[in-house]
């Protein structure tokens, strides 16, 4: 039988790895390999670097939120999303943030979800989490409820700027600054018409956030029922940021602050809450508007 040929040495095994350059593909058409059009190559290559790009300075500001310790003195760290009609924006440095931090696990008197402790940390991952999912080109559809939350939240704040109270309607239990003999620490000379105190403002005792919303009506009539009006629950239903609490009764905020336009009334909110609006036609208006836009029906009040 004749020998074998030596056929020498064995070549060394050929590592089979994925390429960096083609992680950032998901599907079968972004795949630029094997593309001999070179315009169309160099196209899904930017495409791809650029998501790349994105990726990494998402990571670097999930960095920068994880760091923040309370008392941190650093500048505002804010995230924003947006496709047009809703935005999410935090601002971790905001006395309400400050103040949740300072909680430090203590149980706070009020039952409000704001004043919750770990409320924060919840929301910071949150809007991290959402933020990054947005840049990436996958928003989860779970996480529209707690931002229409935290949209609530944001337009408070910044009617409480506008009011020039933004450190003092976060107070826990604070009362309104908005009183005959008080009303000259408030700043109202530049205040929108939708945020100026009316007459039961004026006389009536009450907790400083209520006047952070852009209908008078509304105000009133919360006055005017201000003794049977469980404060603590209106507050969970307007501003509980836990994820997957679906169907609640809140409000949602699509543009101005202090625009009563920009604000629609959930079906839910009307159903539980819809005393409130009586005879805010503006709210009412606004509401159906943004519904049609949606192509939802229209409600009838």
């Amino acid at each position: 039988m004749a020998a074998c040929p030596d056929d020498g040495p064995i070549a060394p095994p050929i590592v089979l790895s994925d390429m960096i350059q083609r992680r950032e593909i998901r599907t079968v058409a972004e795949d630029w390999t094997g593309t001999t059009d070179s315009a169309r190559r160099r196209k899904l290559q930017n495409r791809l670097n650029q998501r790349a790009y994105e990726r990494r300075k998402a990571c670097q500001r999930k960095a920068k939120v994880s760091n923040l310790q309370p008392g941190n003195q650093s500048k505002p760290q804010w995230c924003r999303v947006t496709d047009g009609t809703v935005t999410l924006e935090i601002l971790s440095s905001s006395p309400i943030v400050q103040k949740l931090e300072a909680a430090n696990g203590r149980k706070p008197a009020a039952r409000c979800a704001l004043l919750q402790p770990g409320v924060l940390g919840a929301l910071v991952q949150f809007v991290q989490k959402a933020y990054e999912d947005y840049i990436l080109g996958h928003p989860q559809p779970w996480q529209l409820s707690t931002i229409i939350q935290v949209n609530i939240l944001n337009a408070l704040i910044r009617n409480g700027l506008t009011l020039g109270v933004s450190g003092h309607w976060q107070r826990e239990r604070a009362m309104s600054l908005f009183s005959r003999e008080n009303s000259s620490r408030v700043i109202l000379d530049s205040c929108p018409p939708s945020l100026q105190p009316t007459s039961l403002q004026l006389t009536v005792p009450h907790s400083a956030w209520i006047d952070l919303f852009p209908f008078p009506q509304m105000r009133d009539n919360i006055l005017r029922e201000y003794s049977r009006v469980d404060m603590d629950e209106l507050c969970a239903d307007l501003l509980d940021i836990r994820p997957g609490l679906e169907g609640k009764a809140n409000l949602i905020v699509w543009g101005d602050a202090a625009d009563p336009r920009g604000w629609e009334a959930s079906s839910y909110f009307l159903r539980k809450w819809g005393w409130m609006l009586w005879g805010c036609g503006e709210v009412l208006d606004a509401t159906n508007y943004w519904r049609q836009r949606r192509g939802e029906d229209q409600l009838v009040f």
